[in-house]
């Protein structure tokens, strides 16, 4: 009947054959203003990861100064070689049952702070809310990303590099995505961003996981009031950013590097243009 407030970790190290860091999917009640700070997670199968199935809410934490170093353990362990896992269900939901009357709706992540993290991982980070809440407050920050694939690994579901889906207020500043070889045939963007209303991103450099099939390094679909600033195509980039949906709007690019990119943005055909403004980019030669 308490919450969990007021926790510090910091200076640790953590090895396991599932998450490293987890905030469990059980709470029901209240966990924040929780700081975790200045530690190594090695031979993981996933990173840090948040879960709510029972209606608890966690907010007010902070996590920074850490490097992942991520593999897969067999298909039975919880992850797979991904370093964020953030997550919101209903407790049916969770076990695959019907709705019962009666069942808490869903919990609540918000305000929450991600930043100075180093990732080596094969898989792919999901950051997801709910369509009745969504998360609210998150931030990325200084993250650099490495995705490898293991030909020996037991299996590979690795898509996009980091996929945002159903969230308010959602901040990514200096964030970058190197993809190592060998390479995947399934990997996709960089950036998979989805159903968010206010979102920053600010600062990006990377490309797709696949650039030869014109899949874009950054993928915003039924996105509002956003901001794409000061981000860098790296040479050989296809496609930078593509927006889809017809719900995209408000969307502004300011000050990007996109001189190196074939395409630098790309509408579909359901984004009107007039939702799209673009100011002061550097753009391919004609």
């Amino acid at each position: 009947d308490y919450p969990t407030e007021n926790i510090t970790i910091t200076n640790c190290r953590f090895s396991s054959a599932s998450a490293a860091i987890k905030f469990t999917e059980g709470n029901s009640r209240l966990v924040q203003h929780v700081v975790i700070s200045n530690c190594a997670i090695f031979d993981c199968n996933r990173g840090i990861t948040l879960q709510i199935a029972t209606g608890g809410t966690v907010r007010d934490v902070v996590f920074s100064n850490i490097t992942m170093d991520l593999h897969r353990f067999d298909w039975f362990w919880a992850g797979d070689g991904n370093a964020f896992n953030v997550e919101i269900h209903r407790t049916s939901e969770w076990n695959k049952e019907p709705l019962k009357p009666g069942e808490p709706g869903p919990g609540l992540i918000k305000d929450v702070i991600f930043h100075d993290i180093i990732v080596h991982c094969q898989g792919t980070s999901k950051i997801e809310g709910h369509t009745e809440r969504p998360l609210e407050g998150i931030s990325f920050e200084n993250i650099k990303f490495f995705i490898s694939s293991d030909p020996k690994a037991p299996y590979d579901t690795t898509t996009s590099a980091m996929i945002f889906r159903r969230v308010k207020n959602l901040k990514l500043r200096n964030i970058e995505v190197h993809w190592d070889q060998p390479g995947y045939d399934k990997w996709q963007s960089a950036l998979q961003v989805e159903d968010v209303d206010s979102l920053q991103l600010d600062g990006f450099s990377g490309s797709s996981g696949s650039p030869d099939q014109s899949v874009p390094a950054v993928f915003l679909t039924r996105v509002k009031n956003a901001n794409v600033d000061n981000s860098i195509a790296p040479e050989g980039t296809n496609v930078f950013l593509k927006i889809a949906g017809a719900d995209s709007r408000d969307i502004h690019l300011f000050g990007n590097d996109f001189h190196q990119a074939k395409v630098p943005y790309l509408l579909d055909p359901d984004v009107k243009s007039d939702n799209v403004t673009a100011l002061d980019n550097f753009m391919p030669a004609k």
